[in-house]
């Protein structure tokens, strides 16, 4: 109750005189669907004037939501991220759950939650920290120089332990000591300069399906695969999904670097006919800009053991309600990249259609 006096009192007046003072950063943008008529600047005004009555922010997704060319009946039917959030957060309870979102949130955990249950992740070859490169296979520490020494030739990925949405991944590539890092030459003294004091995960590089390497080569791929538990059931079930491919040069597939996101026939495992970018990068396109693939004529390979594999993993993890799993897909079938406790249905909802009453269906 406190916590809804507190949006009222401050953050509704203060995203109302943002909107006011700024209303073109909210109220306009390329339209996603240009083969409908749009809503007038009043109207699209007005619009995010009630979502700031009524959830305290404007719906910062209502442009590839498509809401600036929808009727109100099918403008309902988009869950708005905040009611969103409220549900997702107290269903997954992560203060109560603190030692289970853990397997999620930090990425060696994970790899040994997987690797005990059976499920192919990526390998973890090192933990990079202040002390230097501890190798859980011979469970020693040793120095950054002996580490490039001993892994003259290797395809490596370094990512922040605990990271998120792409951010900080390297790409490194080690051929008789020389170091290349997401495409250019760099010693290894600039490397840990550049890596600083954080903590890393080293794993192995995903050799992705020809298949999926052939949306966009230079970009692990990976399935965005949500699962919810039942209420009636108690037992996880498949919720609308996602595709996530990278574009250009990127390394990574995150919509919030550039890529693209896809929906998915939860049946058939074929792509819908419509990827997105968000907002700052464009709207929509049919065919992939590089590989010139239409998304509507591919079929994710070992999509059906994709669900089967996700499910019996959330099962492992009943305290929580949700999970989005981060799957990428090598010629022997899925590979868990990560579960993330705190997954976002603007992705699926943008891809997919409005998910409100589906969503809170799983809410009850």
């Amino acid at each position: 109750m406190a916590q809804e006096s507190v949006m009222w009192f401050i953050y509704r007046p203060l995203w109302l005189w943002r909107l006011i003072t700024n209303p073109t950063k909210y109220c306009n943008h390329e339209c996603y669907y240009p083969e409908h008529e749009r809503k007038s600047r009043l109207h699209i005004f007005m619009d995010q004037i009630r979502y700031i009555i009524r959830y305290g922010v404007p719906n910062m997704f209502y442009f590839p939501y498509g809401l600036d060319v929808k009727s109100t009946q099918e403008c309902e039917q988009y869950i708005h991220y905040y009611q969103f959030a409220k549900w997702r957060n107290r269903l997954n309870d992560t203060d109560d759950n603190y030692s289970v979102t853990a397997v999620l949130r930090d990425k060696f955990l994970f790899g040994m939650f997987t690797s005990y249950l059976g499920v192919n992740s990526a390998e973890n070859i090192a933990i990079i920290s202040p002390d230097g490169f501890f190798i859980p296979s011979i469970k020693q520490t040793v120095s950054a120089k002996e580490f490039v020494e001993t892994h003259k030739n290797t395809d490596l990925f370094i990512k922040p332990i605990d990271g998120e949405c792409g951010k900080g991944i390297v790409h490194l590539v080690i051929k008789e000591g020389v170091l290349v890092a997401n495409g250019k030459q760099i010693s290894l003294t600039q490397l840990m300069k550049n890596l600083g004091s954080a903590r890393y995960l080293v794993q192995s590089t995903i050799v992705q399906h020809r298949q999926m390497a052939g949306l966009h080569k230079e970009s692990l791929n990976t399935i965005r695969l949500v699962t919810i538990k039942n209420p009636h059931t108690g037992k996880p079930e498949v919720f609308p999904s996602i595709l996530r491919v990278g574009t250009g040069d990127s390394i990574v597939d995150n919509t919030s670097q550039g890529g693209l996101a896809v929906g998915i026939d939860l049946e058939s495992g074929r792509l819908k006919e419509s990827g997105f970018y968000k907002p700052e990068f464009g709207t929509k396109v049919y065919v992939h800009p590089d590989s010139n693939i239409r998304f509507a004529d591919f079929i994710i390979p070992h999509f059906q053991e994709c669900k089967k594999q996700a499910i019996f993993l959330h099962s492992m993890l009943p305290q929580l309600h949700s999970i989005g799993w981060d799957i990428a897909i090598d010629e022997n079938g899925p590979v868990f990249v990560e579960g993330n406790d705190n997954w976002e249905i603007n992705g699926p909802q943008i891809c997919n259609g409005g998910l409100k009453t589906l969503f809170l269906s799983y809410c009850k």
